[in-house]
């Protein structure tokens, strides 16, 4: 058993995958959210590109990443490159990686995407002249579907913005050819991989909670017994409100796919005792949607009566 500590603050170091003086300034780097950004921008990049002088714009803000012309007339907009690291994903016609900002919330229920990644393209201390907003007004795809393609009106600037699966859809400046993601390397940036993640994190003011790959948060019970594999103390009946698994239905994944800041070898699959369902568990931990989080950033179960104090967000990026 963990003691209660490790118990309300499930974690692991957190460090991305990276390479190279990125990498090594990353890990010095404290602050969370575009404070972190800036000084990638004035840090980093310095030993990269020369990113943060001069505008490479395209009139309306939306960033035209490097000089390689426009695809073929009819050629896809969106379609899916492949390598060693991620395998297939997600980019654009001429080739450019394409990523996702855990800070943003993805698009559910009636609610529309919401981007966190704010400024003005020709701020080169802003979010988004770092990560210029990717934006076509009539998307053609190839090798994904074009119905989880989809466009938002940003609040903070009144620009449209395309979304793939719900999430805002970013280039990284620096990624100056086809082929290169060094966006990867930074804190709450992801390149969005095919097949699509199962489980991911987003980061609500510096906390991060994991959630499946719909942006819905996931929770753990402090009753549970943890292990491998471990046992879960929630019983019930599926719709059911009067039992517990009625109230935090359990989250299977079937299979795991997950960005650069979550081991796969933590996410294991077991048999639940109570009924013989298989349940999904993260370090030993069974996982539990809540029945009444209807969109992406609910997390209506940390407050809800019956289970005051014993249900928690799982926050893989702590100790």
């Amino acid at each position: 058993m963990l003691s209660e500590r490790k118990r309300l603050r499930i974690g692991f170091s957190g460090t991305h995958r990276a390479e190279g003086t990125v990498a090594l300034v990353l890990r010095s780097l404290v602050p969370t959210g575009w404070n972190r950004m800036r000084a990638v921008c004035g840090v980093v990049l310095l030993g990269l590109v020369a990113a943060c002088g001069g505008s490479n714009g395209n009139g309306n803000g939306n960033y035209n990443p490097g000089p390689t012309p426009p695809p073929p007339m009819g050629a896809a907009s969106l379609k899916l490159a492949s390598n060693a690291r991620f395998g297939n994903y997600l980019v654009d016609g001429n080739g450019r990686t394409l990523y996702l900002f855990a800070l943003d919330l993805p698009a559910g229920g009636s609610n529309p995407a919401v981007s966190n990644c704010a400024g003005s393209a020709s701020d080169t201390s802003s979010c988004i002249y770092l990560w210029p907003i990717f934006h076509v007004d009539n998307v053609t795809v190839d090798g994904i579907s074009a119905a989880d393609v989809g466009e938002f009106t940003r609040s903070s600037d009144g620009m449209k913005q395309t979304t793939y699966k719900g999430f805002p859809l970013y280039y990284f400046r620096p990624d100056t050819n086809p082929g290169d993601a060094s966006g990867e390397a930074i804190p709450d940036w992801f390149v969005l991989r095919s097949p699509f993640y199962t489980i991911m994190t987003l980061n609500a003011g510096g906390k991060h909670r994991l959630t499946d790959g719909a942006g819905r948060s996931l929770y753990f019970f402090a009753q549970d017994t943890v292990g491998n594999p471990p046992t879960s103390a929630c019983p019930g009946t599926a719709g059911n409100r009067t039992t517990c698994v009625g109230n935090w239905p359990i989250f299977l994944a079937s299979t795991t796919v997950v960005p650069s800041n979550i081991p796969p070898a933590k996410i294991t699959v077991f048999t639940r005792g109570s009924d013989n369902l298989q349940q999904s568990a993260f370090d030993g931990h069974p996982l539990y949607y809540f029945a009444d989080d209807k969109v992406p950033g609910d997390d209506l179960g940390l407050t809800f009566p019956p289970g005051l104090g014993q249900w928690f967000n799982v926050d893989p990026a702590v100790q």
